[in-house]
């Protein structure tokens, strides 16, 4: 899935978090960039992820919105002292 953020273009891979089995997306142009989601240890609503958006990863979600990726619910989870942004998946394969 091609992806552009910040200065960085390339691409989302999708794996699975082992502990709880929920997606887990992580960005890399020629060397990893960032993990794109979080796991909360309880997986997020089905067709949802938890994304990461933000210290370093501020930007993300809105990034993630506007080249189709998900739709932000309004949702938030609290994790610890930060919310974290529940996300409805629009399309896994794009850019593929």
């Amino acid at each position: 899935m091609n992806f552009t953020w910040k200065q960085y273009v390339g691409t989302i891979s999708k794996t699975t978090y082992h502990h709880d089995g929920s997606e887990c997306w992580t960005f890399a142009d020629d060397e990893p960039v960032t993990v794109l989601t979080v796991c909360l240890g309880t997986p997020p609503p089905d067709g949802c992820i938890y994304v990461k958006s933000y210290s370093e990863n501020e930007g993300v979600l809105e990034a993630l919105v506007a080249q189709g990726y998900v739709e932000d619910t309004g949702l938030t989870v609290s994790s610890g002292w930060i919310d974290v942004n529940v996300a409805k998946v629009v399309e896994l394969n794009k850019g593929t």
